[in-house]
């Protein structure tokens, strides 16, 4: 695979391994779209935010309090699957934080896989939600993420992100490619020989 891209990642080294193939290339340009929906998810579903008491549970009352909890939710796209992944920050009383993040499969999706797949986009970050003045609804997409700013190397190694996304831009190279048959070799995936199979037998 080759790689054309302004900014480095944590899997890009693999290509000393295994050499350039110019017959795949992943344009790995990062920028930021907006991606129209019929359906789409209402802010409180990328962004949450609630009390803990010192057992960890969400608190109710003022006095229970012992800390808040702010959740940020992207959705990751790669090579045909998502993952959610949750950036958790825990603020306690004095103002101290700690910042957690968690990665998980996720089995939600969001209706323009299609859109990926015809514009051979092997990663793009699903942020936010939008409503424009319209009252068109749709999504805040990233396209090319820089994949180790989301710790993705506490799922995937290095080796596995790069084979993944060289078997899906090879996939989408074969389907999208047209390939013609002449008769000669539509007989020789039948498993007949050309030189003798079709030949008139002499009297």
């Amino acid at each position: 695979m080759k790689i054309i891209s302004n900014f480095k990642d944590y899997y890009d080294y693999i290509i000393n391994k295994y050499g350039v193939d110019d017959k795949i290339v992943f344009y790995r340009n990062n920028k930021k779209i907006l991606i129209p929906s019929k359906k789409t998810q209402n802010n409180f579903f990328f962004n949450e935010s609630y009390l803990i008491n010192d057992e960890g549970k969400r608190a109710y009352f003022e006095n229970d309090v012992t800390s808040e909890i702010l959740i940020k939710r992207l959705f990751l796209y790669f090579c045909g699957e998502y993952y959610l992944i949750e950036l958790v920050k825990k603020i306690d009383k004095k103002k101290n934080s700690t910042n957690s993040t968690n990665i998980s499969k996720e089995f939600k999706k969001f209706g323009f896989e299609d859109y990926f797949i015809e514009n051979n986009i092997a990663t793009s970050l699903i942020y936010d939600s939008y409503m424009d003045e319209n009252l068109n609804f749709g999504y805040k997409v990233e396209l090319n993420p820089k994949l180790i700013n989301l710790n993705f190397q506490s799922l995937f190694e290095p080796e596995q992100v790069y084979q993944n996304i060289e078997q899906y831009l090879g996939k989408i190279k074969v389907k999208d490619s047209h390939f013609y048959i002449d008769n000669e070799n539509k007989i020789k995936q039948a498993g007949f020989d050309v030189k003798t199979s079709f030949r008139k037998r002499k009297n």
